[in-house]
C-alpha cells in the first residue's frame, strides 16, 4: 500500500536504465547485453538486476552473468555500467517486448527477486514488476498486486453497509495473499522491545494458523518491525501497512457485486464460520481463493484494517477513502470462525477498540503494501 508519511532513511533509487545487445564482427547481434543506469542513495549497496520478455510484467529471469557496476560494493552516481552474459541465464531470443530491472538495496547481499523501482524499465508501481511480491523477513510472506480501479462498495439493506456507493482507487496496491500466520508473526515479533508477546494467539504452536489474538496496537509494532527489518528493499514510498477499509472490500470481492465473493449464499464448504463447526481457526488456505487469489477473505479470523470507523456519509462517488480523521474504533472485516454468515459477507463492517485483541473472537490481519 502506498505509504501515508514518508519513510526517514533514504532508499536507492535507480533510474534511467537503457540497454543494448552486442553485436559481433557480421553484425548479428549477440546475448551480451550492455546495461547502463542511475543510482542514487547515501551508501555503498548491492546491485542486482532481472529481465523480463513480457514488457515489464514479470521479471522471472534473475541475471547472474553480470560483471561491471554489479554485486556488492557499488556506489551511487550516474552512468553506471554493466555487462550481462544472458546466454547463461536466457536461452530464447530478444525481442521489443524486453526489458531490464535494475535492483539496488543496502547491504552485500542479493534478495534473488525483484522490486518496484521507477525507472522506466516497466516496472513502477502502476505497472508492478510482478504478480506477486514475497516478503522475506516475515517467513516468506506472500502478497498478491491489486490493480487500480472502481467498485461499488456496501450493501443495500444493512444499515451499517448503506448508503451504497461507488468507491475509485487510483493507486495499486499489494496485499497478502493470506492471514498474517503465527510464524510470520513470530519471525518478526522476536525480541520487540514493546513487551509484546511474539506468540499471543489462544490456539499456540500452529504455525499455519492465522495469528488470532492482535490488537490494532500490535499491528502497528508489527508493521514498525517489518518495514525496519526491509527497509534495504523498500522502494521509496512505500510501506508495509493496513490496507484501508475500501481496499480490504475491493480485494474481497475481487470484482464481484454477490454478498459473498462466490455468490449470495454460504455453507460449510467454502468458509470457516460457525456452521462449519469446528470451533477454531485452521491453516490458512484451506478454502478456495476468491477470483483474484486470496484466501479466507471470508471467516477464520477478523481482519482489522486502517481505517476509523464511522457511517458512509454519501452516496456520490469517492475517491481513495481513508475514513473519518479520528475515532474511538477501528473497522474489521471478515468475520471468524465462530461467527454466523452474514458476518463473512463482503460488505459486513464491524468496528473495535484498538486496544482489544479480540480475547476469544479470533483478531487477526493480512498485510498491505
Amino acid at each position: 500500500m502506498l505509504l501515508v508519511c514518508k519513510i526517514c532513511a533514504q532508499s536507492p533509487e535507480v533510474s534511467n536504465i537503457s540497454y543494448v545487445q552486442r553485436s559481433d564482427q557480421d553484425g548479428n547481434l549477440t546475448k551480451m547485453v550492455d546495461i547502463q543506469y542511475d543510482v542514487d542513495g547515501n551508501r555503498s549497496m548491492f546491485v542486482e538486476f532481472f529481465f523480463s520478455p513480457d514488457g515489464g510484467d514479470t521479471f522471472p529471469v534473475v541475471c547472474t552473468a553480470v560483471t561491471g557496476d554489479a554485486g556488492s560494493g557499488v556506489e551511487y552516481g550516474v552512468g553506471k555500467t554493466a555487462v550481462w552474459d544472458a546466454s547463461v541465464d536466457w536461452d530464447q531470443n530478444f525481442t521489443d517486448r524486453g526489458r531490464i530491472m535494475v535492483k539496488a538495496t543496502y547491504g552485500d547481499q542479493p534478495t534473488g527477486f525483484p522490486g518496484v523501482d521507477g525507472n522506466g524499465s516497466g516496472a513502477d508501481p502502476g505497472n508492478p514488476p510482478s504478480s506477486t511480491h514475497l516478503v522475506s523477513s516475515a517467513n516468506d510472506l506472500e502478497m498478491i498486486w491489486v490493480e487500480p480501479g472502481t467498485f461499488m462498495m456496501g450493501q443495500v439493506g444493512l444499515n451499517l453497509e448503506e448508503p451504497v456507493h461507488q468507491v475509485t482507487l487510483t493507486e495499486g496496491f499489494y496485499l497478502g495473499k493470506f492471514e498474517v500466520t503465527q510464524a510470520q508473526y513470530e519471525a518478526v515479533m522476536t525480541g520487540n522491545a514493546d513487551g509484546l508477546s511474539a506468540t499471543p494467539s489462544v490456539f499456540s504452536g500452529y504455525p499455519n494458523y492465522p495469528v488470532e489474538k492482535v490488537s490494532w496496537y500490535d499491528i502497528q509494532v508489527f508493521l514498525s518491525r517489518l518495514n525496519n527489518l526491509e527497509s534495504a528493499n523498500i522502494p521509496a514510498g512505500w510501506a508495509y501497512e493496513l490496507p484501508t477499509e475500501a481496499q480490504w472490500e475491493y480485494a474481497c470481492r475481487a470484482g464481484t457485486t454477490t454478498a459473498y465473493s462466490w455468490g449470495d449464499d454460504i455453507n460449510a464448504s467454502q468458509a470457516n464460520y460457525n456452521d462449519s463447526n469446528n470451533n477454531r481457526p485452521l491453516n490458512v488456505g484451506q478454502y478456495a481463493p476468491n477470483p483474484w487469489g486470496f484466501f479466507d477473505m471470508h471467516g477464520n479470523v477478523f481482519e482489522w484494517t486502517a481505517d476509523w470507523y464511522g457511517a458512509y456519509l454519501t452516496a456520490n462517488p469517492v475517491v481513495d477513502p481513508i475514513g473519518p480523521a479520528s475515532g474511538s474504533s477501528r473497522v474489521i472485516r471478515g468475520g471468524s470462525w465462530g461467527m454466523p454468515g452474514p458476518n463473512l459477507r463482503s460488505a459486513d463492517r464491524l468496528s473495535w477498540t484498538p486496544s482489544s485483541n479480540g480475547d476469544y473472537r479470533g483478531f487477526g490481519f493480512r498485510v498491505g503494501f
